[in-house]
């Protein structure tokens, strides 16, 4: 017997290690207290009827009959209601009722939010904090049951069965160009003078479905190949490059490379799948007199670029001058840069006299 009380205690005590115990406290201010430490500055809280709910370390925890100690600084218990540490990774946001209040938790804490509306998928969406969200299960919700939010951070978009095109960003509606080409829509928010992409469009015959708006930056390349090919798309601030610009595929055409001579811009990027952005990185491009440069890709090819043609082309050493092995241009052209040319910088290449 005595062996089995002292089995018995273990086994308790390795069921109670590990859990929280969640206390609460009112002096003039909310205290919450777990494993006796406060983490009040570090818990986000909404006041209830008669109780209060606080989030600590992804677990959420709830007070009853908070008005009976309010000012004495007396110590009650705090259940624990949902643990969501297995869903840090990515957020814990959720609702949940709990008797005549609706309590929504998203962007790191308990929010009030500006607007709620039906969505034209049938779905329960709202606007707070500068952020989009869609209520999950909003009309079969239970009580004390956590439902999920999934948040849409730059806006949502959809279009009706008329093929009418709607925005919302910063809690109203947008006015700007929408550019439709195949499997991808580019648009630009004239107000804040932000580029956006409308994630999963499909085609003018996908209707009542509400999908994200992501902001992009001002040079990307958009995939608008259906298959697994590259059908690139170049955009700078919102608007097409030159029919007449560059356009060459490098490092055994995993990375873009594109030149607009009359922008007087480049910029780079890996290839994307069909359908998919490519944010691009721009390249300084200096003066040239002679309109013509040397640029070499990660393998540490090198080509020759003149004017708005571009080609794969070797460097040879001349005496104490680099220059174009061959006259493909109808003249040779120097390099005055390093010995070795560092990847998606462009040099100035002189006429070799």
């Amino acid at each position: 017997m005595k062996y089995f009380l002292i089995f018995s205690a273990f086994w308790l005590s390795l069921t109670l290690y590990g859990q929280d115990k969640a206390t609460y406290f009112h002096d003039g201010e909310h205290h919450y207290l777990v494993n006796g430490i406060d983490v009040s500055d570090k818990s986000p809280s909404i006041l209830l009827n008669d109780a209060i709910m606080f989030e600590y370390d992804a677990k959420i925890y709830l007070v009853k009959q908070t008005d009976a100690v309010e000012g004495t600084g007396k110590k009650i218990a705090a259940t624990l209601v949902n643990d969501r540490t297995k869903l840090k990774g990515w957020g814990i946001d959720f609702y949940t009722k709990m008797g005549d209040s609706f309590i929504i938790y998203f962007n790191g804490g308990f929010r009030n939010p500006d607007q709620f509306f039906l969505g034209v998928d049938g779905i329960a969406y709202g606007y707070g904090d500068n952020s989009y969200f869609r209520l999950n299960k909003y009309e079969t919700a239970a009580e004390g049951v956590f439902e999920e939010i999934f948040v849409y951070q730059d806006g949502i978009w959809w279009r009706d069965g008329a093929n009418q095109f709607f925005g919302l960003r910063n809690g109203k509606s947008f006015q700007g160009e929408l550019n439709f080409f195949r499997k991808g829509a580019i648009a630009k928010d004239t107000e804040t003078d932000e580029y956006l992409w409308f994630v999963d469009f499909l085609g003018t015959k996908e209707a009542n479905s509400v999908n994200s708006i992501e902001v992009i930056p001002e040079a990307i390349v958009i995939n608008i190949s259906s298959r697994d090919g590259f059908i690139g798309q170049p955009f700078y601030k919102g608007k097409g490059l030159s029919p007449s610009s560059i356009e060459r595929e490098m490092d055994d055409d995993k990375t873009i490379y594109y030149f607009d001579s009359k922008l007087g811009i480049a910029f780079y990027g890996e290839v994307p799948h069909g359908g998919n952005t490519m944010e691009v990185s721009e390249i300084l491009v200096p003066e040239s007199d002679s309109k013509a440069y040397w640029i070499s890709d990660n393998s540490g090819q090198t080509y020759l670029q003149i004017g708005d043609d571009i080609w794969l082309e070797n460097i040879q050493k001349r005496g104490n001058d680099l220059i174009s092995e061959t006259d493909r241009s109808g003249s040779f052209y120097q390099h005055s840069g390093p010995a070795k040319l560092e990847p998606w910088v462009l040099y100035p290449a002189k006429i070799y006299q």
